[in-house]
């Protein structure tokens, strides 16, 4: 009887780490630090463009085409995105996203 006992509380207590692990978090980070935005495009003699350089400013969750989406935002320089993480939940946190 008490074989099974300590049987059954190992059982257990690999089914509890287990699933500890299986809840951890997933962290992803926005690529870069700052983001550079210009016209690529040939301009007529004379004329010039200047870059528009900004840094991370804010990370959001967004729904893009029914679609969970990652999005780092560089103020005026733009925005990049990506897909979340198949089958996990993320929410915004400085400098990236948690995901569970």
């Amino acid at each position: 009887m008490a074989h099974n006992f300590k049987i059954g509380l190992l059982t257990g207590l690999v089914l509890v780490a287990s699933a500890g692990t299986a809840l951890a978090a997933t962290q992803v980070n926005c690529p870069q630090q700052q983001a550079k935005r210009m016209i690529t495009d040939r301009l007529p003699s004379g004329w010039w463009t200047t870059p528009v350089v900004d840094r991370l400013s804010q990370t959001k969750v967004m729904n893009v085409g029914g679609k969970p989406t990652l999005m780092c935002i560089y103020g005026n320089a733009g925005s990049i995105q990506r897909e979340a993480p198949r089958g996990k939940a993320c929410r915004a946190v400085t400098g990236g996203f948690t995901c569970n």
